[in-house]
């Protein structure tokens, strides 16, 4: 079986013992090759995603962690993947992760609204998305 690697013309030949102790020669390909895990190229990065909302909830041009800006950037991230989801009606790998975008949403929408009810009403309107449940004791 013959070993293929993108960087065929930098092998180099290691020899080694083979099945009954012959000598044979490897091939080694001198850059290490990832073999278990995700590679980068098939994790999530952002494709297909419309963030255009995300700018009017920035506080500062360099604005990335308030709750407001966080809450729109997973609201962002729930709308791509139900797009996803309604042309791909079996990938549930990707409905787990829509769950746990919600998930985070939801919490950071219950931080929002403990700590400033104002913008939490204002953010809610402003994305069109239904706000939490009130609780009533």
């Amino acid at each position: 079986m013959a070993t293929v690697c993108a960087h065929m013309q930098t092998l180099s030949l290691r020899p080694t013992t083979g099945l009954a102790g012959r000598a044979i020669a490897v091939p080694v390909c001198p850059v290490p090759h990832r073999r278990r895990g995700l590679t980068i190229e098939a994790r999530y990065r952002g494709v297909n995603t419309d963030r255009s909302q995300v700018a009017q909830f920035r506080r500062s041009a360099a604005d990335t962690g308030s709750p407001e800006v966080q809450v729109a950037q997973l609201s962002a991230r729930v709308i791509q993947l139900t797009s996803h989801l309604q042309a791909n009606k079996k990938d549930f790998a990707a409905k787990r992760g829509l769950m746990m975008v919600l998930s985070q949403r939801r919490k950071m929408l219950e931080y929002l609204r403990r700590v400033d009810r104002e913008q939490y009403e204002v953010t809610v309107s402003k994305l069109g998305i239904r706000g939490l449940k009130e609780i009533i004791d």
